[in-house]
């Protein structure tokens, strides 16, 4: 019987059953309410920022204490996405995501009823753990629902969610916390967790593209095999390149998650309203990128090109122009805050816009069933930055002259990190080389 390989992941037996079906309406329904995870999942981040200076004169903390306390987010981050990504390969992604956003609910009522800086600690933590794995799953869920050439799209509609969580929902927050206290908007956050837990066991459920759980590996030699696929997917050239790269932008992105607010306000001089709103300029950027670089590279990958170029040296390119916008940031903007904010938008924009490409990347290195574990990984490692990036923030802010200098500071780290990743992942990507195969 002939076969041939039509996809990166799916090989296709000349049999109608054989090719799942793409079906488009549901896909894109299944989609939206992925995207609205996210924006719930990025609202939770956020909303520690926005509140930053109130809690911070509240409890007395300084930048540093404060910076701890956003890293501590990310302490327990990278072990869950790791732990449930491998997990996951044996319970189906819908009660994975329903119990994730159960577990928000209940990190975010704490903080209304019993507020203190202990509290704020202990809650990050389990929040970090609980929204740790969200993003891989949504990716890898929002996959089996797309054939492979549509997929960076997907991925690109999925981190989005963070764009609109800052550009729509910030500014709601930023009102709610000015006009009935910070506290109250960590209820808010709860309810929509609740809320769209509610939708999701309503509509929820993996597409496709993905194998049922009696057709995954059981037996003791299969699933070595497996093992084996997944060691040589994580230590190949491609996907530690494109670690090195994605680690020092996801670092920024905790920077700007935990210190966006404070900057303009503190840093810069906006108001709180006006540092509310001007968060979600950066994510715009973002949004725009993101989506224009998902499309642009999935038809590439559609009319023939190579994945070398649309998966390895597009995002490369990007992440060197945003590095380097953001390296370049305090000399650029010389003291006047409306171009510090434009330089932002792009370098920030710039540098996000290769995160949903690096995804599909490293989705497209292992077969179907490995491909949640793999993504796993990849999140788990690279967002460990997260741990480090907000609190040595706060440390540079405490121990400079001016805060603006403290922030600059960041900014010039950053920004040259993501550059040095940046290069190597343009020399040495390439995700069809790279690609793992269970016979191999």
């Amino acid at each position: 019987m002939a076969v041939e390989r039509t996809s990166i992941e799916h090989p296709v037996v000349h049999q109608p059953a054989a090719q799942p079906g793409y079906r488009p309406l549901l896909a894109w329904t299944v989609l939206i309410v992925l995207v609205l995870f996210m924006v719930v999942n990025w609202a939770d981040r956020t909303i520690l920022a926005l509140a930053a200076q109130p809690i911070m004169q509240e409890f007395g903390i300084s930048a540093s204490r404060f910076g701890l306390i956003s890293s501590s987010f990310f302490l327990l981050f990278s072990v869950s996405t790791l732990v449930v990504g491998f997990l996951a390969a044996r319970v189906s992604t819908k009660w994975v995501l329903l119990l994730l956003a159960l577990l928000w609910a209940c990190a975010q009522l704490p903080v209304f009823v019993f507020a203190s800086a202990g509290m704020l600690l202990g809650t990050r933590l389990v929040l970090g753990a609980a929204e740790g794995p969200a993003a891989p799953m949504a990716v890898a869920v929002a996959h089996s629902w797309f054939p492979v050439e549509r997929r960076g799209l997907a991925s690109s509609w999925i981190t989005s969610g963070a764009s609109i969580a800052k550009i729509v929902v910030a500014p709601m927050l930023t009102l709610i916390i000015v006009g009935a206290g910070w506290r109250t908007a960590f209820l808010v956050l709860a309810i929509a967790s609740l809320a769209w837990a509610g939708l999701w066991a309503a509509v929820g459920r993996d597409g496709p593209f993905t194998l049922s759980a009696r057709s995954k590996s059981s037996t003791s030699a299969d699933r070595e095999i497996g093992r084996a696929t997944v060691r040589r997917a994580v230590f190949n050239r491609t996907f530690l390149v494109l670690l090195l790269a994605a680690f020092p932008m996801y670092g920024l992105v905790t920077v700007v998650i935990s210190w966006l607010p404070s900057y303009l306000e503190a840093g810069l001089g906006f108001t709180r309203v006006e540092s509310g709103f001007l968060y979600g300029l950066p994510s715009l950027a973002s949004l725009v990128f993101m989506l224009l670089g998902g499309a642009v590279t999935d038809r590439m990958l559609k009319r023939g090109g190579s994945s070398r170029v649309a998966r390895g040296l597009v995002p490369a390119v990007a992440f060197a122009a945003g590095g380097l916008l953001i390296a370049m940031l305090p000399f650029l903007a010389a003291g006047n805050r409306i171009v510090a904010v434009g330089v932002l938008m792009v370098g920030y924009g710039l540098g996000n816009m290769a995160m949903p490409i690096v995804y599909a990347a490293i989705g497209s290195l292992v077969e179907t069933t490995k491909r949640t574990t793999v993504l796993g990984i990849f999140f788990a490692l690279h967002t460990f930055s997260g741990v480090i990036a907000p609190w040595v923030t706060g440390v540079l802010v405490d121990a400079a002259a001016t805060r603006i200098e403290g922030y600059n500071h960041a900014f010039v780290i950053f920004g040259v990190l993501i550059v040095a990743g940046s290069i190597l992942a343009g020399f040495m990507a390439d995700p069809d080389r790279d690609r793992v195969r269970a016979d191999a």
